[in-house]
């Protein structure tokens, strides 16, 4: 039976991806609930610790979910396989960590404290390999199941929590029953999925998951650039002295450039299957097409924001952040760049040309600390945009003949 034509594959992959990410709104909820029952001073210590486990749930994964996807889509029957391969590997480095935290001295009322948002950090690396999988198998309604399931149910839990036990700790707690539940539903229907494909292995031994462990570092690299890319500027700004409201507009209009990218991101990573498989080498012109599209919709909404931005700011944020709409404007010539660059990475690592797709972002990335350095100090937060812009600009050009040249 022939595959389905690539267009129409991404699109169903997309329309899934977007369906499931659509249950970061109940995340929205969770914290309002946070902050109703436990105030400013204990939410500010509740987000220290979740921003520590979301740092640390994706160091923990080193680009073992992008090369399972790959791998897995090609050879569908080692997706159970891979998955327990990649799981041996993580739960042996969060458990020295939990080993670690549970022994060191001197923590005494904190312990239970890192240890929760030590959970919370496991949990959420296992749903997103999860949902890797359910990508590599090109199911996403599973993966739209689960993440509704971990917001309904921290929701819920959550709620009777703070009822019995108004703390950050009862919060935290209620986080991560809530993804042990969802993790374990999502591991059960992709066991089911999996289990009428032929040559399934269920317990594999303890090995390496995947054979082109050269490319590790690569995705390393990738994962720390493009996570620098969203913060790097608010750093440079802090780090050379600019007033907090300063950073606070140029974080807004961040914000709103961000929440912009979020359905070409969803894009990507719906293609990564889809040009992995053998059968689906070769498609250049579909990315060619695609990538265009991507650029001509980012100059649309770049200019939406451009023109739009200086009442837009005042209307999501109120009025005190009117001067937001200054780096917006700035930021907006970005989208072009931003809407094809996360596409374009993910059409390399697909053909396995990881070391490119590192190449561009880290050069990009370096030469946004250095345009940052120079054109704050002069600019203010319009340097910090003109970084901005410049770094994605770069990952475009750089980009761009790699994926005109022919894989090897």
């Amino acid at each position: 039976m022939n595959p389905a034509p690539a267009r129409q594959r991404i699109g169903r992959n997309f329309f899934w991806k977007s369906a499931a990410e659509g249950s970061k709104a109940l995340q929205a909820l969770y914290f309002i609930l946070l902050a109703r029952h436990l105030g400013a001073a204990e939410l500010g210590r509740f987000s220290v610790g979740f921003s520590a486990a979301m740092i640390l749930a994706t160091a923990g994964d080193c680009g073992l979910n992008t090369l399972l996807t790959r791998k897995v889509a090609v050879d569908r029957s080692r997706g159970m396989s891979v998955f327990l391969q990649t799981a041996y590997l993580k739960v042996l480095f969060f458990a020295a960590l939990f080993v670690g935290v549970a022994f060191w001295p001197g923590l005494g009322e904190r312990r239970t404290f890192f240890l929760l948002f030590l959970g919370i950090a496991a949990g959420r690396n296992i749903v997103d390999q999860l949902s890797y999988l359910c990508l590599a198998h090109e199911n996403l309604i599973i993966e739209a199941k689960m993440k509704f399931l971990l917001g309904f149910s921290s929701l819920g839990l959550a709620w009777l929590a703070l009822r019995l036990a108004p703390s950050v700790n009862a919060a935290a707690a209620a986080l991560l029953a809530a993804q042990v539940l969802a993790a374990a539903v999502g591991l059960a229907l992709v066991a089911r999925l999996t289990a009428a494909l032929p040559g399934v292995r269920r317990w594999p031994p303890l090995g390496w998951p995947v054979s082109d462990w050269r490319e590790l570092p690569a995705m390393t690299l990738i994962s720390v650039a493009l996570a620098g890319f969203s913060r790097i500027d608010i750093s440079c700004l802090n780090w050379l002295g600019v007033a907090a409201g300063d950073i606070g507009n140029y974080f807004a209009a961040e914000r709103i450039i961000a929440m912009t990218c979020l359905l070409p991101g969803f894009l990507a990573i719906a293609a990564l299957p889809v040009f992995s498989r053998p059968e689906d080498a070769g498609h250049a012109g579909t990315i060619s097409r695609l990538r265009r599209e991507l650029f001509l919709a980012g100059c649309v909404a770049g200019s939406a924001l451009y023109v739009f931005g200086a009442a837009l700011t005042p209307l999501i944020y109120g009025a005190r952040f009117h001067d937001a709409s200054r780096p917006l404007a700035w930021l907006a010539l970005a989208l072009p760049f931003m809407f094809i660059n996360h596409f374009s990475l993910i059409a390399l690592i697909a053909d396995k040309r990881s070391w490119h797709a590192a190449f561009a972002v880290s050069t990009a990335f370096l030469l946004n600390v250095l345009v940052d350095w120079i054109m704050i100090p002069r600019l203010g937060i319009t340097g910090a945009a003109l970084g901005a812009v410049s770094a994605q600009a770069t990952v475009s050009l750089l980009v761009w003949p790699f994926l005109s040249r022919q894989a090897k």
